[in-house]
């Protein structure tokens, strides 16, 4: 037996190894996975917040030209005095290179550029742009000082009209200078691209030439996407055949683009030395769980064994089974667990049990209540009648047939308790349906008149057959009509049509009580189920069983509070 033991423990173990080997191996991929996900994450963060600065610095740009619009536009100045303006905005923001001033005719009337003449601008793109009403912003040029600018133009308006326009050239020194201050570990770098692709500004020193050459990378596939309004995490080769890891992230108020690249073998470094970490601890990690295994296996399989057996027991329905573990340790707390948890679950049992019975029978003694009532209570109202007319040879008759139908509804529900479980009895035979239903109306016109119900009758055609159990379809009808008639409480009308659709004949019975909640038109016709407050839910059950072995079909809409409707349909003769 030990000997069975020990080979049983081995191979647990070696079973043990496989999946820890598969656990390890996944968890060096999750964590590469992570660590490259950490880092791109990281550097996209960095670039979104150069667009964020970058577009903060330009958008400043265009307050200072507004509010310079705004103070010019407020009264009449003179062109010396919006000099003076405009030339203090120049010294007090060194951002800006060149400040001008011109007319509703596109004619300059100031100027911060000294030694200059006032010049016609009316061809001017910025002037044009402005002189409509709207900001403009040019694509960044190098000027001959091999400074970036931007120039951007905004409108003078004065009485709701554009009286001139505000032109200036923001330098993007500062530009240069964010760009030039990113660093991303030892070789990581970014560049800023502009809306028509070519490169503005570039982190990296021998790259700056290329932004002197207003060199194009729009072909670049995270330039692309970056300039289309997406951020993006790519790995491709740069311009210098070395394969990086680049994100990017739009500045989408300017229409252009930060990007940030790192050599991969920098930028995954991390991610290389966790791996080989890793893989030196699940080595070490599966040495120990060996020696572990080996030394406490023989401890786990007997109490395992034991618990085995008892779930076993308990599966197949033994709630009396017991396990008896004395190990002292967390087995000994487990098999008393399992032995309180089958003690509880016994007791949980019977207590459903004597539950379900005693729904059960409260149900079906409500129901038989609520069933019995009425054709009983028919009875009690013709014998008091009948103490008074009991000399009327004609009433004593209608007497005797109420009692005869009334106590035959009695019997046909006592049926349907029977028949639940067992197949319904019919004798479809050619009817009149018409003269059915008018009969059913008849015996529920007093409840109807009671609860203040209307009914209305559209029969279509008067020689209409069907083939059906007279007894069964009468029994389907009057249950329907009783429903319609109680579901409406405060009175309404009651509306059954008849009409042929083909070779089927269809009967709709309308009410316009208080409706049926969607989630309850799934199970209306589940045996003990009802939305009243008393009753068995036996009628529609038996109803639906009624009308499918008549070879035709039930089905029911509501809408709460407008009404229900409940459509039959069977085969014409």
């Amino acid at each position: 037996m030990k000997r069975i033991s020990t080979k049983l423990i081995i191979l647990l173990i070696s079973a043990a190894l496989i999946p820890l080997v598969l656990f390890g191996i996944f968890s060096i991929m999750a964590s590469r996975a992570a660590t490259y996900r950490s880092v791109s994450e990281g550097n996209l963060n960095v670039a979104k917040r150069a667009a964020d600065q970058i577009e903060l610095y330009v958008q400043n740009g265009i307050q200072i030209l507004k509010g310079i619009a705004e103070n010019v536009s407020r009264t009449h100045l003179e062109p010396w005095q919006k000099e003076t303006i405009i030339k203090n905005y120049v010294i007090n923001f060194e951002q800006f290179h060149e400040i001008y001033i011109t007319n509703r005719e596109g004619t300059q009337v100031a100027t911060t550029d000294l030694g200059t003449k006032l010049a016609e601008r009316s061809k001017d793109p910025a002037v044009l742009t402005a002189m409509r009403g709207e900001v403009y912003r040019s694509d960044v040029y190098i000027s001959a000082q091999l400074v970036p600018l931007v120039t951007i133009a905004h409108p003078i308006i004065l009485l709701d009209e554009v009286d001139g326009a505000v032109v200036g050239a923001v330098d993007l020194i500062e530009m240069w200078n964010l760009v030039d201050g990113i660093r991303i570990g030892e070789q990581g770098f970014a560049f800023v691209i502009s809306r028509e692709g070519m490169l503005i500004a570039h982190g990296r020193d021998d790259a700056k030439p290329s932004v002197i050459k207003r060199e194009n990378r729009r072909q670049w596939e995270i330039v692309e996407t970056v300039l289309s309004g997406r951020s993006g995490v790519f790995t491709y080769k740069n311009e210098r055949g070395e394969e990086v890891l680049g994100v990017g992230a739009p500045i989408k108020s300017l229409g252009w683009g930060v990007v940030i690249e790192q050599p991969t073998k920098e930028a995954y470094a991390m991610a290389s030395r966790m791996t080989h970490q890793l893989v030196a601890l699940i080595i070490t990690f599966v040495i120990l769980m060996s020696i572990i295994g080996l030394w406490g296996g023989r401890q786990i399989v007997g109490p395992i064994r034991e618990l085995i057996r008892g779930t076993r027991a308990v599966s197949q329905g033994d709630l009396s089974q017991r396990v008896e573990l004395r190990t002292k340790d967390e087995f000994s707390e487990l098999g008393e667990s399992f032995n309180r948890m089958t003690e509880e679950l016994l007791k949980l049992q019977e207590e459903i049990r004597r539950n379900e019975r005693a729904i059960t029978f409260g149900k079906i003694a409500s129901g038989l209540a609520h069933d019995l009532k009425h054709p009983i209570k028919s009875i009690e109202n013709s014998s008091r009648l009948l103490l008074k007319m009991h000399d009327d040879s004609n009433y004593r008759e209608t007497f005797r047939k109420t009692v005869s139908r009334e106590f035959a509804n009695i019997n046909r529900f006592l049926d349907d308790l029977h028949n639940l479980t067992h197949p319904i009895l019919l004798k479809p035979i050619p009817l009149n349906i018409h003269k059915t239903i008018d009969e059913a109306l008849q015996g529920y016109g007093p409840e109807a008149e009671r609860n203040g119900v209307r009914i209305s009758r559209e029969f279509q055609g008067n020689s209409l057959r069907i083939s059906a159990d007279r007894f069964a379809i009468e029994r389907v009808l009057k249950n329907l009509i009783l429903n319609a008639i109680e579901a409406m409480p405060h009175g309404g009308e009651l509306v059954v049509k008849t009409r042929a659709h083909g070779q089927r004949f269809q009967i709709e019975i309308q009410d316009a009580g208080c409706g049926i909640p969607k989630e309850r038109l799934g199970t209306i016709f589940e045996d003990y189920v009802t939305t009243k407050r008393k009753g068995l839910g036996l009628g529609l059950a038996i109803s639906k069983k009624i009308v499918e072995d008549l070879n035709g079909t039930i089905e029911v809409e509501s809408e709460p509070g407008r009404g229900t409707t409940v459509t039959l349909k069977f085969p014409l003769l």
